[in-house]
């Protein structure tokens, strides 16, 4: 777990400035526990800029404690701009679809405490389970 820690803050502050990039093909989540306990989204089918795997999970705890933590996250306003703009419908079913993904440090992590009921995982809220 450290050394993950120690990769992810030296990506933050050493490498290139934040930024965005295109991927094919939707970001999707695996379920494991309840809400109401602890529930935890593992996502899968996302890519870094360069193209390697990256990571993101969310996690609920007893219901209102809630976090998440990733390299990689999909950005669902950005996606729907450059669906919009080339003349897609605001909710593209095509496996190769393009997604925008965000690689900003700021968004790889959150912590909040939110007393809403969790909704389903969708790609366009990977961090608002």
């Amino acid at each position: 777990m450290w050394s993950r820690l120690r990769r992810w803050l030296t990506e933050c502050f050493t490498n290139a400035p934040d930024r965005f990039h295109i991927q094919r093909g939707q970001p999707v989540a695996t379920v494991w526990g309840t809400p109401w306990l602890l529930k935890v989204v593992t996502w899968h089918n996302i890519t870094k800029a360069d193209g390697s795997p990256g990571s993101f999970r969310s996690f609920i705890l007893l219901w209102v404690i809630r976090w998440y933590w990733g390299n990689t996250k999909c950005d669902g306003t950005q996606t729907r701009v450059l669906w919009a703009s080339k003349g897609l419908p605001p909710s593209v079913t095509d496996p190769d679809a393009e997604y925008v993904m965000n690689t900003v440090c700021s968004e790889g992590w959150s912590f909040r405490l939110s007393l809403k009921p969790a909704h389903n995982e969708t790609w366009d809220s990977m961090g608002s389970i």
